[in-house]
């Protein structure tokens, strides 16, 4: 609902914002408050109007993760990535802010993926700019890129990407959520460096280690 009206949200508060601040300017006089009193009242205004906002825009963030996790089944049970990119890319159409589309992309970039259409993927990947991603979402993002990469055949750069998040990679290899895809571009990073021995014993540690990973069939190739 906060999605839908987010404009009309966005609208209706910051002329609710302004009305209270044009208030306090009127009532000065009237209420005879002494400039430090109104200096007070305008700086408390001030910062629960930043909050208020605040908390408006973690409302609108959690309703906007519940609806795009509830698209995930799409892909993970009905097996329809067509599907999952259409309505990914519904939800893209008027973003701005890069989190956003960082998240809806890399779950586009999956789906291409899940058809086999590395190129498609690598272009959702590099729409974003990763300078402006931080913390996990950075590292999921370089960890995408570079796994793309390596099916694309361009193992120098899937190679530097890595390089450029060794510490990502290594502080979040263990991530029920990322250890599975960490575990498979260390493998393929053996094998772009020809030891094929120590990629055949990381592979069978990631089989047991990672059972129930999105990369199960990168495992399993």
């Amino acid at each position: 609902m906060i999605e839908r009206n987010k404009r009309k949200i966005r609208i209706a508060f910051w002329a609710a914002a302004t009305l209270l601040f044009l208030l306090l300017g009127i009532s000065r006089p009237l209420l005879q408050l002494s400039e430090s009193m109104t200096w007070t009242l305008f700086w408390v205004l001030c910062a629960l109007t930043l909050i208020a906002w605040y908390l408006i825009n973690q409302l609108w963030y959690l309703e906007f993760r519940k609806t795009v996790g509830a698209l995930l089944p799409i892909l993970t049970e009905e097996k329809d990535p067509d599907r999952y990119i259409a309505e990914n890319e519904k939800l893209l159409v008027g973003k701005k802010a890069e989190q956003i589309k960082g998240i809806l992309r890399m779950n586009i970039c999956a789906a291409y993926c899940e058809k086999g259409d590395y190129s498609k993927a690598k272009e959702q990947l590099l729409a974003l700019r990763p300078q402006k991603l931080y913390g996990i979402q950075r590292v999921a993002y370089l960890a995408d890129l570079a796994y793309v990469y390596f099916y694309l055949d361009q193992k120098a750069e899937a190679l530097d990407v890595m390089a450029q998040n060794k510490k990502g990679l290594s502080d979040f290899a263990q991530s029920p959520h990322l250890g599975g895809l960490i575990a498979v571009l260390q493998i393929f990073e053996l094998l772009a460096r020809g030891n094929v021995d120590e990629a055949k014993e990381a592979l069978e540690k990631a089989r047991e280690r990672w059972p129930d990973s999105r990369c199960e069939s990168d495992f399993l190739a």
